[in-house]
């Protein structure tokens, strides 16, 4: 599932199996899609919680402001040290 406030560049209208508007966000569940990684120009206004799978990565208010960022996300071995 991906949340934002609006439309804009880059979102696209017809993805997902369901799409909702709830509490002022719009949700688009099932797009069938996987991201190697999401690059986006932060803003506080926008950017709310970054969650993968239900879990609260960061808050995008404790991020640089207008600031182009890039999420990644790595399976890591049993013995990586997290660095």
């Amino acid at each position: 599932m991906i949340s934002f406030p609006a439309f804009g560049a880059g979102i696209p209208e017809n993805k997902g199996k369901r799409t909702r508007v709830e509490k002022g966000r719009i949700y688009m569940e099932e797009i069938g899609q996987i991201f190697p990684h999401f690059v986006w120009i932060n803003s506080h206004f926008a950017t709310r919680d970054i969650k993968v799978n239900d879990v609260l990565l960061t808050s995008g208010r404790l991020l640089p402001e207008h600031t182009r960022l890039v999420l990644v996300i790595e399976r890591r071995g049993i013995f990586d040290d997290g660095y």
